[in-house]
């Protein structure tokens, strides 16, 4: 008999990025705006912050979230990520 599995839909998160740093690769969270000086996307300062990090410090793993970021997305307790 094969094995069945829950359909989940993809949860609303805002957008993220990885930032390796030193033997640690941290889940960010970020905000950017429009720079219509240089024409481009850029970066808020002081609007990134740190929701979780990868286990075991590679660039590819299950995700360890913040306490409050879980407390923002309560599904990512139940997934694994």
């Amino acid at each position: 008999m094969g094995t069945i599995m829950a359909v989940v839909d993809a949860p609303e998160l805002p957008p993220l990025l990885f930032n390796r740093n030193g033997k640690y690769t941290y889940v960010c969270s970020y905000e950017n705006a429009w720079d219509s000086e240089r024409h481009m996307s850029v970066r808020v300062k002081g609007k990134t912050y740190t929701v979780g990090k990868i286990i075991g410090g590679e660039l590819t793993g299950t995700i360890e979230w913040s306490e409050d970021f879980l407390n923002q997305h309560p599904i990512l307790e139940t997934l694994k990520t």
